[in-house]
């Protein structure tokens, strides 16, 4: 079978580029369940690129979309029509530079081994002389305004926030999922994965603690039990006094935004500070109360093998992405105790 897939993708590259050189390009395919994940992935490693341009110039041209984009991302071009974005190395964001790209190959192959369909293929590309991750280009079918109204299917929902929780992506705005449409169907695309590196602790059903910072000049500490229940808040009334304990973990620059919020929680626990963003913004953790068996299957079947395929791409630069493995089959077990004890499972495996 393995011997036959490759034969086939191959024939299908030299139709492929035949047809480009007479000038005939196949085109965007749309995001649904018929499109063959590994021939796009094949495409997005092998294809010659024709064009980068910025992402944020394609996306004030669409008319579906309010999504913005940093500058360093690109709408790539291949030499059959297939679109992509890039996502640089070094990606640098509000929080900083960090290595998102390599989070967002994680997302896809996390989505895979899952056995779902939730992440466009994605893999690490070198562009212009930096390394990134470059992702099959979902086309919306509606304003992110509008995602709450969408019709996605009860599976599909509660899927996504089993997937969210496990894999650690807690940066659940709107305007990182993606509805899109193809023959009266919708579909959902989960894009920008990247706080899926950020080491985080966290409750089943509660926003996450995120490690912000380490003190490397403090002693080591003897390793107790995430402290969940010595929450502090850091208001603005009283955050001049907390600037020297802050300072110990976190730039002033990220202090002086922390400062702009009204109410920060926050935990100081084994020389880091841990911040609680989203608890106070009217948005809701990732939580379900149904739960599909087929889903859960492949959850029990997730193991630190499967993680470090996962992670391949990160840890092959960075080992500081084995920390996230332990974390995740936490969650993992979280959520299966949950479903288990408390929640509705459905079986769809019949």
């Amino acid at each position: 079978m393995k011997a036959y897939s490759t034969v086939f993708l191959r024939f299908h590259m030299s139709i492929m580029l035949g047809a480009c050189f007479f000038g005939s390009l196949i085109g965007q395919p749309a995001w649904d369940d018929t499109l063959n994940l590994e021939q796009i992935e094949y495409r997005l490693k092998t294809e010659k690129i024709t064009a980068v341009s910025k992402l944020q110039r394609h996306l004030k041209k669409d008319s579906n979309t309010t999504r913005k984009a940093p500058g360093s991302m690109k709408l790539v071009v291949l030499e059959s029509g297939l679109q992509a974005v890039f996502k640089p190395d070094n990606y640098k964001s509000v929080s900083g530079t960090d290595e998102y790209c390599y989070a967002e190959v994680a997302a896809y192959k996390a989505s895979r081994v899952m056995g779902k369909r939730l992440v466009p293929p994605t893999v690490i590309r070198e562009i212009e002389g930096r390394p990134g991750s470059l992702q099959f280009f979902v086309q919306p079918a509606m304003k992110t305004t509008t995602i709450n109204k969408a019709k996605i299917g009860p599976k599909d929902q509660s899927d996504i926030e089993v997937f969210y929780f496990v894999f650690g992506q807690w940066d659940l705005h709107n305007g990182n999922q993606i509805i899109a449409e193809s023959k009266g169907k919708i579909f959902v695309a989960l894009i920008d994965n990247a706080t899926m590196m950020h080491v985080q602790k966290i409750l089943y059903g509660h926003h996450a603690f995120i490690k912000k910072g380490y003190d490397a000049n403090a002693r080591s500490q003897e390793k107790t039990p995430f402290p969940f229940d010595q929450v502090k808040i850091a208001r603005r009334s009283n955050f001049k006094d907390l600037y020297p304990l802050f300072s110990r973990f976190i730039s002033k620059y990220r202090i002086e935004k922390m400062e702009r919020k009204r109410r920060v929680p926050y935990i100081v626990w084994d020389n880091a500070l841990w911040l609680q963003h989203y608890k106070f913004k009217g948005q809701k953790p990732c939580f379900t109360k149904t739960y599909y068996r087929s889903t859960l299957n492949a959850l029990k079947a997730l193991n630190r093998e499967s993680l470090l395929y996962i992670w391949q791409e990160g840890l092959s630069v960075n080992k500081k992405f084995e920390e996230l493995i332990d974390l995740t089959l936490e969650r993992r077990d979280q959520l299966v105790k949950a479903a288990e004890t408390s929640g509705t499972i459905l079986d769809d495996t019949l």
